[in-house]
C-alpha cells in the first residue's frame, strides 16, 4: 500500500519538472537553428556554445549553495524561472537575416534573364497538372542591394546594384531584369565578351507589386549577420543558460529533500514527469514549427518554383517563432508553480574542495573524469548540434524531430533501469566501452542513411548507449567516494557533481566550440562519420586508460575493476543515478 501512496508534497514539484523539461525540448534544443536564421556562422555558434556552457556551469555552482543556504528555496526557483522566461522572450528581438538568390545569365546589353524550374526538375512549360494559380510565379518588381558571382568560375563582384523587372514570359517561367544605378564592372564585361555564363545574383531585399494568386520562389538563404548580432546573441544565450541550468538541479535536490534518505528510490517517479515533459515539448514544438513554416506537417507537399543551381537551397524555411512562444509560456507556468512553498528541505553541504582532493587520490575517480571529459568532447556533436545538422543540413522536418525524441526516450527509460544489472555483472570499464560502440553505430547510422525514417530504427537499437554510459560514470563516482575512509555523503554528492560538470559542462564548452568550427569547413554528414570513428577509438581507449591509471597508483597489483558496491546499495552514500535524456 505504501508503494502506491501519492506524496502530495511533491505534486507541484512534479508539475514543475514537466514544465522545465518542456522548455528544454521546445526551446533549448532549437537554439542553434534559431541563431543560425539570424545569420550566425557555425564557428560563431561554437563560440556562443562555449560561453553559454561556461556561464551555465558557474550558475550551477552559484545558485545551488545559495538555495541550500536559504530557507526560502521556492523564491530562488521562482526568480530563476522568471529570469529564464524573460531571456527566452528576448529572442523575439533577434533579427532574422535572409538573402534571396536568383540564377540567370547577363546579356551583352546588361539585362539579367532568370528562369525557374519546379522542384521535380521540370521547366514548367507543360504544367497541365497544376492549377492556374499554381502556374503563376511571383516575380519581384524590384531587387535591392544585389551582388553577383558566376557559377563554374572563381570570378565574382562585390559591387552592389539594383534590378528592375522589365518583362515576364508568356508562360510566367522567365523574367528579364534591368540593372539600375550601376556602371558595368570589369567582371561582367569580361563575361559578356567571352559569352553568357550562369550567374548567381544575391539580393538583400525583394519588393513585390502583388503576391496574390501566384507561387513564391523558394530561393531564401540565411544572410551574413550584422556585426552587433554575434555579441548580442552570445549575451542572450549566456543569460538564458545561466537562468535555466540550475533549475533541474534544484528540483532534484528538492525532491530528494522531501523524500528523505529512506525513500530516495522513489525519485524516478518524480523525474518521469520531466521525461514526459521533454517528449511532449519536442512533439508539440516540432508540429507547431512545421505548421507555421512553408509546409505544415499535415499538408500535402506542394511543388515550388526554384532554380537549377545546386548552390541554391531547396529546403523548407523553418519559422522558429513558435519554439520561442512555447518556451516562454511554459517558463511562465513554471514560474507560477515555483512560487508554491515546498516542505522544508534539509540542505546538502557540498564539499567540492574535499571531493577534488579525494578524486586526485582515487584511480577510479580519475578514470571516470578522464572518460567523461573525452566522451563529452566527442558526443558534443549530438548534445549540441544534432537538431542543427538534422534541420539545417539534412532537411528533416521539425515534426519528425519530435517523433525521434519520443522514440529516443522510449528506448532510454527502460535502459536506465536495466543498465545497473549489466554494470554489476561486467563492471564499469566493459560497460563504458560497450556504450561507446553503441554510440559509434548510432552516429554511423545518422551519417550513412539518407532516408531519415531509418533513424527511428537506429535509435531503438542504439538508444541505450547514453543510459549505460551515464550510469557507469555515476557508479564510478559514487564508488570512489564510498571507497574512501571517513568520507561524508556530501563529498559523494560533490563527486557526482564533478562528474556531471565534466561531462555536461567543461567538455561541452570545448567540444561545442570545436565541432562548431569544423561545421564551417565540413558537412554535418562528414563530421558524423568522424564522430563515429572517434567513438570506436574511445571504446578501445577506455580499458587502456583504466589500466594505465591503475598502474600509476598501484605499481604491482591493480585492483579489479568490477564494483564491490554499486550506486544502488550504499548506506551513507546512497545516490541513485539520475534519469537523463540525451
Amino acid at each position: 500500500m505504501n508503494g502506491c501512496h501519492i506524496n502530495r508534497d511533491l505534486t507541484h514539484v512534479r508539475f514543475n519538472y514537466f514544465c522545465q523539461y518542456f522548455v528544454i525540448s521546445a526551446f533549448f534544443v532549437y537554439i542553434n537553428p534559431i541563431l543560425s536564421t539570424g545569420g550566425l556562422s557555425s564557428t560563431q555558434l561554437g563560440v556562443t556554445a562555449f560561453l553559454s556552457h561556461t556561464a551555465a556551469t558557474i550558475s550551477r555552482l552559484t545558485f545551488g549553495p545559495l538555495a541550500d543556504g536559504t530557507k526560502k528555496r521556492h523564491l530562488v526557483l521562482m526568480s530563476l524561472s522568471l529570469w529564464a522566461m524573460v531571456s527566452i522572450c528576448a529572442f523575439f528581438w533577434l533579427p532574422r537575416s535572409v538573402e534571396y538568390v536568383y540564377e540567370g545569365t547577363f546579356q551583352s546589353d546588361g539585362m539579367f534573364v532568370s528562369k525557374v524550374i519546379w522542384e521535380d526538375g521540370q521547366l514548367g512549360t507543360n504544367l497541365t497538372t497544376l492549377s492556374e494559380y499554381d502556374n503563376h510565379v511571383c516575380w519581384p518588381t524590384f531587387l535591392h542591394k544585389c551582388r553577383r558571382e558566376f557559377r563554374n568560375s572563381s570570378m565574382h563582384s562585390e559591387v552592389t546594384f539594383e534590378l528592375n523587372l522589365r518583362n515576364i514570359s508568356i508562360d510566367g517561367q522567365t523574367a528579364v531584369f534591368e540593372q539600375h544605378s550601376l556602371i558595368q564592372d570589369k567582371t561582367t564585361q569580361e563575361k559578356a565578351v567571352g559569352g553568357p555564363d550562369v550567374a548567381l545574383v544575391t539580393c538583400q531585399k525583394e519588393v513585390f507589386s502583388q503576391r496574390d494568386n501566384c507561387t513564391m520562389i523558394r530561393n531564401q538563404k540565411p544572410a551574413r549577420a550584422d556585426p552587433w548580432l554575434f555579441p548580442m546573441a552570445s549575451v542572450l544565450r549566456c543569460f538564458v543558460s545561466m537562468a535555466h541550468a540550475p533549475l533541474t538541479n534544484l528540483l532534484d535536490s528538492t525532491t530528494y529533500g522531501i523524500l528523505g534518505p529512506e525513500k530516495t528510490h522513489f525519485y524516478g517517479r518524480s523525474r518521469a514527469f520531466g521525461s514526459a515533459g521533454y517528449v511532449f515539448g519536442a512533439v508539440v514544438a516540432g508540429a507547431f514549427i512545421s505548421g507555421f513554416s512553408h509546409e505544415g506537417m499535415g499538408q500535402q507537399h506542394k511543388r515550388m518554383p526554384t532554380f537549377a543551381s545546386p548552390e541554391i537551397s531547396r529546403s523548407t524555411t523553418s519559422n522558429y517563432t513558435s519554439a520561442i512562444v512555447l518556451g516562454g509560456i511554459f517558463a511562465l507556468i513554471g514560474t507560477i508553480i515555483s512560487g508554491i512553498p515546498s516542505k522544508e528541505v534539509k540542505p546538502m553541504n557540498m564539499e567540492l574542495k574535499k571531493a577534488l582532493l579525494t578524486a586526485l587520490r582515487s584511480p577510479t575517480m580519475l578514470t571516470c573524469l578522464l572518460n567523461a571529459f573525452l566522451s563529452g568532447l566527442v558526443y558534443a556533436i549530438l548534445f549540441e548540434y544534432q537538431f542543427f545538422i538534422f534541420t539545417q543540413q539534412f532537411n528533416i522536418p521539425p515534426y519528425f524531430m519530435g517523433i525521434l525524441v519520443a522514440m529516443i526516450v522510449v528506448s532510454e527509460i527502460p535502459a536506465f533501469f536495466v543498465s545497473g544489472l549489466f554494470i554489476r555483472r561486467f563492471g564499469e570499464t566493459i560497460c563504458t566501452s560497450f556504450a561507446h560502440v553503441l554510440f559509434a553505430l548510432r552516429l554511423f547510422s545518422f551519417a550513412f542513411f539518407h532516408n531519415y525514417w531509418f533513424y527511428l530504427i537506429s535509435d531503438c537499437l542504439f538508444g541505450p548507449a547514453f543510459p549505460l554510459l551515464y550510469n557507469a560514470f555515476a557508479n564510478q563516482s559514487a564508488q570512489a567516494g564510498c571507497d574512501t575512509k571517513g568520507v561524508s555523503s556530501g563529498v559523494v554528492a560533490s563527486m557526482q557533481a564533478l562528474m556531471n560538470a565534466t561531462l555536461f559542462g567543461v567538455s561541452l564548452c570545448i567540444g561545442g566550440f570545436v565541432w562548431g568550427t569544423l561545421l564551417d569547413h565540413f558537412t554535418g554528414r562528414q563530421l558524423l562519420y568522424v564522430a563515429s570513428g572517434s567513438a570506436l577509438c574511445l571504446a578501445l581507449l577506455t580499458p587502456l586508460l583504466a589500466f594505465v591509471v591503475g598502474k600509476c597508483f598501484y605499481s604491482n597489483h591493480a585492483p579489479t575493476e568490477k564494483s564491490v558496491c554499486t550506486a544502488n546499495n550504499f548506506d551513507e552514500c546512497l545516490d541513485n543515478p539520475k534519469l537523463a535524456v540525451s
